[in-house]
């Protein structure tokens, strides 16, 4: 991110909308890969500032490319932050460009990512088409590969209640992970093995929580950390240990109030509750 924000600061400076005989802008690209990065770290004070960059510039210059890239990085930081509405209103237009202008690149993780938006959303049957055609081999031809939106797809799966596509999403999802090293997915992936598992062996899921905690705490992931102590407090409440529930899932309340992750804190509130414990709403 350091570097990120130095070649952002140098450009914008410079050569802003210079394109280096690329298909798009530089400073655009990279205010998305930026905004993407810092989202995975919770910075999500920070997007707004390279949101804003990255959309005068990219819409002064009338590049749909750039257009593209930027709202495909502002949506998956807002369904990261599960500021949904937002996500939603990103990624259609991501989808609705490419569409316009036969691009290819993202659209994997474009479609799912809005996928499960729709899917959290309500709208079901919208958001399995959608993740279904992330993952349609025609459209990986022409893509960039990589597990994004297979865990997309997986989490989904869960919440929709289709177990078996979320356990195969998950395991293409977790191969194509281990293959490329993507530390994230990988993480990600531990945190969904353990949700597959939860109501069948709490043992083995604790296990999986526990290590999707340790990898997002050791990398920086602050989403995935929360999300990880949530799911780990939980646990421990539907099988009985409410007292040692308490301390993930303030652990979690706290991550999620520090990064105005607020979709998640009701959710920790009721468990709270459940507990016995005094969340602070």
């Amino acid at each position: 991110a350091t570097w990120l924000k130095r070649a952002i600061a140098d450009m914008r400076a410079n050569a802003a909308e210079r394109r280096f005989a690329l298909g798009g802008l530089p400073f655009v690209f990279s205010c998305s890969v930026l905004i993407s990065s810092i989202a995975e770290l919770g910075n999500f004070d920070e997007v707004e500032t390279y949101e804003t960059l990255g959309l005068t510039t990219a819409e002064e210059a009338e590049d749909h490319y750039s257009l593209y890239v930027l709202t495909r990085g502002l949506g998956h930081a807002y369904a990261r932050q599960g500021r949904f509405d937002l996500a939603a209103k990103h990624l259609e237009r991501a989808a609705e460009i490419g569409d316009l202008y036969e691009l290819y690149t993202l659209a994997p993780v474009i479609l799912s990512a809005l996928g499960y938006v729709y899917v959290v959303d309500g709208r079901r049957d919208e958001g399995f088409a959608l993740l279904n055609r992330s993952i349609d081999p025609a459209v990986w031809q022409r893509s960039v590969h990589y597990a994004r939106p297979y865990f997309w797809f997986a989490e989904a799966g869960l919440i929709a209640g289709r177990r078996d596509d979320a356990a195969e999403m998950l395991r293409r999802g977790l191969a194509l992970a281990e293959a490329q090293r993507e530390r994230e997915g990988q993480i990600w992936g531990e945190r969904l093995r353990g949700d597959l598992v939860a109501d069948t062996d709490p043992a083995l899921a604790e296990r999986h929580y526990r290590a999707a905690i340790d990898g997002a705490e050791a990398q920086g992931l602050r989403p995935h950390l929360a999300h990880g102590q949530r799911a780990l407090g939980m646990l421990y409440l539907a099988t009985g240990r409410d007292a040692t529930a308490a301390a993930p899932l303030r652990t979690a309340e706290r991550l999620y109030r520090a990064m105005n992750m607020r979709y998640w804190l009701p959710g920790i509130a009721a468990a709270l509750d459940k507990g016995g414990g005094q969340g602070a709403f």
